[in-house]
């Protein structure tokens, strides 16, 4: 019996960082022994918000995947007049330097959203309590059904002590369902120059030079400049062919009549 506790122990401890360590680095930066700030129990110490004026408000919720990592998923039914009126907030579970380079990671994917691209949006973005300054780093963060990872690095611009960091996503721009996981904050302090850390390019569905919007697009257009321009017609009815007794005539009137300044001739000013 003594054993298998022991073992079950064992379990639980082998199963508890295997929940933690659900992100990988490099064997470089995995030597630098980073610290992540985002807090312990995400999964249930978060603040949701949802300020916008709807009956029917935002869900948010964490739950663990069949390998013990944890997967929020939050739904949004209506659009919000901000995307800040939606928002899910973690406080920082360890200290921050003004200065320190960090590292967050996520993985994020669609499962709705209600525009053309059917791509999910969300803000990310960190800050000090009831600070009135700069936030240390905000991005804009999209992704379609499958999951798709981001590395967002970024410096630290203020103090942030224990429990006065802010992590949020806020996802009111949109009605929208998305799954985010695997969701850290590193902080490798001054051990790194920011330009070394890896980085994810934000990015949208159908951006790429053969997306089949553009080819479609290229298309219209097309035809409508084919449409508007003049089709080949005999001389006698071409604007040229017309306009040049038009001008004779302007001429002739005006010398006869014995006017030097300008006047107007079906709508147009003319000069002769």
């Amino acid at each position: 019996m003594k054993y298998k506790k022991a073992f079950v122990l064992l379990l639980l401890v082998y199963a508890g960082a295997s929940a933690q360590r659900s992100y990988k680095l490099t064997s470089d930066l995995e030597a630098l022994k980073p610290n992540n700030i985002f807090p312990e129990k995400a999964q249930t110490d978060f603040v949701l918000r949802d300020g916008s004026k709807t009956d029917k408000k935002a869900t948010f919720e964490g739950k663990a995947d069949k390998d013990g990592n944890t997967i929020f998923t939050a739904e949004v039914f209506t659009t919000a007049k901000s995307h800040y009126d939606v928002s899910v907030k973690w406080t920082s579970s360890k200290a921050v330097k003004k200065g320190d380079v960090l590292l967050a990671k996520l993985s994020m994917r669609a499962l709705y959203a209600r525009q053309e691209s059917g791509e999910a949006v969300i803000n990310f973005y960190v800050t000090r309590k009831d600070y009135s300054g700069d936030k240390s780093i905000i991005t804009q963060l999209g992704a379609g059904p499958e999951w798709k990872e981001y590395n967002i690095p970024f410096v630290a611009l203020t103090d942030m002590p224990t429990g006065e960091g802010e992590i949020f996503i806020s996802l009111g721009a949109l009605a929208q369902k998305v799954e985010i996981k695997d969701l850290v904050v590193l902080n490798f302090e001054n051990k790194i120059p920011l330009e070394r850390l890896p980085v994810t390019r934000f990015s949208y569905i159908g951006r790429e030079n053969n997306a089949t919007w553009r080819t479609e697009a290229l298309k219209r257009i097309q035809e409508i400049r084919t449409a508007l321009e003049e089709p080949e017609a005999e001389e006698n009815f071409s604007i040229i062919h017309n306009m040049v007794p038009f001008n004779y005539m302007a001429y002739y009137l005006a010398d006869m009549l014995n006017i030097t300044e300008t006047f107007v001739v079906g709508g147009k000013v003319t000069e002769v």
